[in-house]
């Protein structure tokens, strides 16, 4: 996919109003749209990258059963140095959760958890949140 039209993609998921139910039905027929999210969170450039979180976490809001099989890696950005990609992986989980019938959460809840007890405030505020999404 080229990247403008990744660019393009990203910045109709992030914006504030998004029709974020439409968007991930073009998803659902064009899985290789998804391929292309994943693959802008590790962009050098700060506005694809984190506009690509973005629109990851608002897709995780509506529909988790479609970003789910890509668990992994966002459990994986649990343990990345950026912490803006932390906050949206904490919160991206706890939406997932919701479908985690395999239950993939059971196996990293610990380290999920583990911010609460600092020495990062936001990302124990995050951690909260998402656990409350989740139910957990």
């Amino acid at each position: 996919m080229p990247e403008t039209r990744g660019r393009v993609l990203i910045r109709r998921f992030a914006a504030p109003r998004a029709n974020v139910s439409r968007l991930a039905s073009q998803l659902r027929r064009k899985p290789e749209l998804l391929e292309a999210l994943l693959a802008a969170v590790s962009s050098a450039v700060a506005l694809v990258k984190f506009g690509a979180a973005k629109a990851l976490r608002s897709l995780s809001e509506r529909a988790p059963d479609l970003i789910y099989p890509h668990f992994d890696f966002f459990a994986s950005l649990l343990r990345n140095e950026n912490s803006i990609l932390r906050w949206n992986a904490i919160l991206l989980l706890g939406n997932l959760a919701t479908v985690d019938g395999k239950r993939r959460v059971d196996r990293i809840i610990d380290g999920y958890l583990s911010p609460i007890s600092g020495p990062h405030l936001i990302d124990a505020g995050n951690t909260m949140r998402g656990a409350a999404l989740s139910g957990g």
